[in-house]
């Protein structure tokens, strides 16, 4: 496998690899490489090896192409036959690997749609967003050339496997594999309300991972939360997260230190969903319909949220909406409506009985045993484990 980051938690990443691994296959991760990292380490889910030159995400760089030939070289050297690469960045290194020995298989592990997910937009400075949108604009493209030479592809979510399928004309969609939390043991649920130390009649509505919506919708997310005195807003996100939330909190100049509070987001996935499980509703935000990555998306928290048996407030999103449909314990409101959040917010509170009943129902009906049956099924296709070869 190829992750262009170190690797120090990448929780779709370890999933797909303890699968293969605990299903007999020998895997080995070649993560970025970082200094105050150890270059090998032996995991459960394999052997992590921090050998990715760090220029992967410089794809413009002098360094970028004499870097990426010479990992070609090691990787063809030590005779790998199958290259799982996640993301665009570590495809085009899989392809430089595939150039020179013919018969290495990839798998695409596309677990974002970069032609929709135009992140130079957000840079403020103008000639740090034209870099921006250099490097975007080549790596688009170079996800375009590089897309024919993988033997197989998949990503997150129906959406997005019919956007992939109609825009880069591949005669399949790639195959379905969603972000469902591995959950084989009971979930060992924490006292929220006592670790951030707020009365325990406060119901805690949780944001849990990154903050991706513009200031406004920020701020109308804020203003939801702090007017109402029995709900406690909790972002569980790193500091970069906190300080743009925090920011908008003080533009707005929003009375919320009683009503809004932050815990780091765990490097431990056991951890994060203890921690969600103490909670009593689960937000998602996520309104960019300009943005086709996000739009189409299926993101982890929909999935952690429901495994931990939570009601769930949530933008009207293609992925959101039919989840819904077939589920039954979301609310749905329009991303810039504040009216119709508000509304989400009370039907959530006044029928919170009924929708963790419908949310249990749900956990009940999803789990990453058997979603991993198709990424186990795939890698048989490509290359039989070693218990399986003659």
């Amino acid at each position: 496998m190829l992750v262009d980051n170190p690797m120090i938690s990448d929780f779709r990443v370890e999933r797909e690899a303890q699968a293969l691994t605990d299903t007999g296959w020998q895997v080995h991760i070649h993560a970025v490489q970082r200094p105050d990292l150890p270059t090998h380490e032996l995991k459960s889910f394999g052997h992590l090896e921090r050998s990715l030159p760090r220029s992967i995400r410089s794809p413009l760089s002098m360094d970028y192409a004499r870097s990426r030939s010479k990992f070609a070289r090691e990787l063809k050297n030590r005779g790998v036959q199958v290259i799982h690469a996640h993301d665009h960045a570590c495809l085009d290194f899989a392809v430089a690997v595939k150039r020179i020995s013919s018969s290495v298989r990839i798998v695409y592990d596309a677990h974002e749609y970069l032609a929709g997910w135009p992140l130079y937009k957000d840079i403020p400075e103008p000639f740090d967003r034209l870099k921006g949108y250099l490097v975007w604009r080549w790596s688009v493209l170079r996800e375009r050339a590089n897309i024919p030479f993988a033997d197989s592809m998949i990503t997150v979510s129906k959406s997005l496997c019919a956007e992939f399928k109609s825009n880069y004309q591949l005669k399949a969609a790639p195959l379905l594999i969603r972000n469902i939390p591995n959950t084989k043991h009971d979930i060992t649920i924490m006292d929220m309300n006592e670790i951030i130390g707020i009365d325990e009649s406060l119901h805690i509505h949780v944001h849990s991972g990154n903050v991706y919506h513009s200031d406004a919708r920020i701020a109308m997310l804020l203003r939801s939360y702090v007017r109402r005195k029995d709900i406690f807003l909790l972002f569980i996100c790193n500091t970069f997260n906190k300080a743009k939330v925090l920011r908008v909190a003080e533009s707005e100049g929003l009375e919320w230190t009683h009503r809004i509070g932050f815990i780091d987001y765990p490097k431990d996935h056991d951890q994060l969903m203890g921690m969600l499980a103490s909670c009593d509703v689960g937000v998602i935000h996520t309104w960019q319909p300009d943005w086709p990555s996000h739009w189409l998306s299926l993101p982890n928290r929909l999935m952690e949220y429901t495994l931990c048996g939570l009601p769930i407030i949530a933008t009207k999103q293609p992925e959101f909406m039919s989840f819904q449909k077939q589920m039954g314990h979301c609310v749905l409101f329009h991303g810039e409506d504040e009216n119709e959040l508000d509304s989400a917010i009370d039907q959530v509170e006044m029928n919170t009985q009924h929708l963790k009943m419908m949310a249990k129902q749900a956990a009940g009906s999803i789990s990453w045993e058997q979603e991993s049956k198709a990424l186990l099924d795939l890698h048989h296709s490509l290359q039989p484990r070693a218990m399986d070869r003659p």
